[in-house]
């Protein structure tokens, strides 16, 4: 869209395109199009400066570039959440160095003044969304009040409400996500559950169910029904995450039961012969699928197996090589190799190491990161090194189709050779 003329103005946080695209020519060429680029670092990232690049003629590029100074996540508030659904609440240690700012702070201030454009504006066209935005953070946004709003209230009263269970469809209530509704259900900062710290884990199952929060409703295992056979007992003795007391006619819980356990009219428990028919809540038919419900994928019951676009070998399982409606975009910065093609035999894939993070944009501005891992690298085994003569260390340039670039050489034989097709890589 940017390269093409579309989109002529970009802000970008929390990113850094000129380093994580698969396709930096195109990346640039998009960036050199535009009118202005706005970016929000707490150092000059590569996308800020992306016009004195290499092989660029600054004079050539016409984008103006603003860069905002950003605080880290140690010097502002909010929440943090991970693979494991838990949504950890972390508090500011120091305060932002000179003129940085929270990306909640930009945001905030764009908002407030798009709103006040719209309201002055006669000839806007289509102010409603904008002027009419509840938006009411004050001109130092209260993360607060954001968390509180994400987790949903009543809107007649403004009351907190428990739990996605008391959301509803009819405009009463408001939620920024339903998912996390129950993270912060009351007014005082007493009630924020992403903040709790107990240590304790009374079912010994590694669950910590007071330790932060997790979605949705503090679950800590979902589809936990799965745990227990058809009569409420855990397939796994020392797993005991719900089970049917048949004598107390009652589920004992270690989490957060995953099913319908309680009948929301009656109150009663209901047993286990119930939930064993539908374990699966977030699933219409509350099955686990072997195959695809109709009307999902047209190659089912089961999905098809394709190979990647740029494949160095043909398809074994099918004879359709790829994804049949992928879009290929017909233009000099998007060419494609052919199947096999002979110039790109090596498979290659890309990792984290534990030095950086992400694209480096912060980390390869600290000295002692930078000195364990200072260059881009690439890792070959011992095999692919001695085909192509290589030794550790040297320089090497990784070429594809749509570009190179120079890397040190890393040999080791945590990569090991291997035979695709009957062609090593």
């Amino acid at each position: 869209m940017a390269a093409g003329g579309g989109i002529k103005r970009l802000l970008v946080w929390g990113m850094n395109p000129a380093v994580s695209s698969n396709n930096l020519k195109q990346t640039y060429a998009a960036m050199d199009k535009l009118e202005w680029l706005v970016t929000f670092e707490l150092f000059e990232s590569d996308t800020a400066a992306f016009w004195k690049r290499p092989g660029a003629n600054p004079k050539d590029i016409k984008t103006e570039v603003f860069l905002f100074p950003s605080a880290h996540a140690l010097e502002k508030e909010g929440s943090t959440s991970n693979s494991g659904r838990w949504v950890q609440w972390a508090y500011q240690a120091v305060k932002p160095r000179g003129d940085a700012k929270s990306i909640l702070w930009y945001v905030n201030r764009l908002t407030l003044e798009l709103k006040k454009l719209y309201q002055q504006d006669p000839k806007a066209v289509f102010p409603d969304p904008i002027v009419k935005l509840n938006w009411e953070y004050g001109d130092d946004p209260d993360v607060h009040l954001v968390a509180k709003e994400i987790n949903g209230y009543t809107v007649a009263d403004k009351k907190q409400v428990a739990n996605f269970l008391a959301l509803k469809d009819d405009g009463s209530t408001a939620s920024g996500n339903w998912i996390y509704s129950g993270c912060y259900p009351g007014p005082d900062r007493k009630d924020n559950q992403m903040a709790r710290r107990d240590k304790k884990d009374p079912s010994g199952l590694g669950l910590y169910p007071g330790w932060t929060w997790s979605w949705p409703v503090n679950r800590r295992i979902i589809y936990n029904r799965c745990s227990a056979d058809g009569g409420g007992q855990p397939w796994g003795k020392d797993k005991n995450l719900v089970k049917w007391d048949a004598a107390a006619q009652k589920w004992l819980r270690n989490d957060v039961p995953d099913f319908k356990w309680i009948d929301p009219a009656t109150k009663v428990e209901v047993p286990p012969e119930e939930s064993a028919k539908a374990p699966y809540i977030m699933l219409p038919e509350g099955k686990a699928r072997l195959f695809v419900p109709k009307g999902f994928l047209k190659e089912g019951p089961f999905p098809e197996h394709y190979e990647a676009l740029e494949a160095a070998f043909a398809n074994p399982v099918s004879k359709q090589q790829c994804n049949p409606v992928i879009r290929i975009w017909k233009s000099a910065l998007d060419p494609v190799a052919e199947l096999k093609d002979p110039r790109f035999p090596i498979i290659a894939t890309t990792f984290r190491v534990t030095e950086h993070w992400d694209s480096g944009s912060m980390t390869r501005n600290l000295t002692w990161q930078a000195e364990m891992f200072p260059e881009m690298f690439v890792e070959i085994s011992p095999t692919l090194a001695r085909a192509k003569g290589i030794r550790a260390g040297e320089w090497v340039k990784v070429k594809s189709i749509r570009g190179e670039v120079m890397a040190r050489a890393n040999v080791t034989s945590r990569g090991r050779p291997l035979q695709l097709r009957g062609q090593g890589c």
